[in-house]
């Protein structure tokens, strides 16, 4: 699923937009920011997030990358994963076990 689709940026316009309401402030640990801003879709693209002002966030790159790994990439690794297994791509282990094959 994933592996089709490119990610999609924020246009400078909606950027900016983001950045005057928040007004350079964190929208997770509520700090100034400091150095350049990011700007995270708060429903990941990769989940169907749009790119829209209402799905952007301004944040920290502390918590970008936070939020990154610890929420974003797992989510989308488990759609990825139910994605395939639903299309028949992969099986799940529960069959694989029930068919009596040996797990090495």
């Amino acid at each position: 699923m994933a592996d089709n689709m490119s990610r999609r940026e924020f246009t400078n316009k909606t950027k900016l937009a983001a950045f005057k309401l928040s007004k350079g402030i964190c929208s997770v640990c509520e700090m100034k920011i400091v150095g350049r801003p990011q700007y995270d879709h708060i429903l990941a693209d990769g989940l169907g997030g749009a790119n829209t002002i209402d799905n952007c966030a301004v944040v920290c790159a502390r918590c970008h990358s936070s939020k990154t790994h610890t929420e974003d990439r797992p989510m989308m690794a488990k759609a990825d994963r139910l994605y395939k297994k639903h299309h028949g791509i992969i099986r799940s282990k529960k069959s694989i076990k029930s068919r009596g094959f040996r797990k090495d």
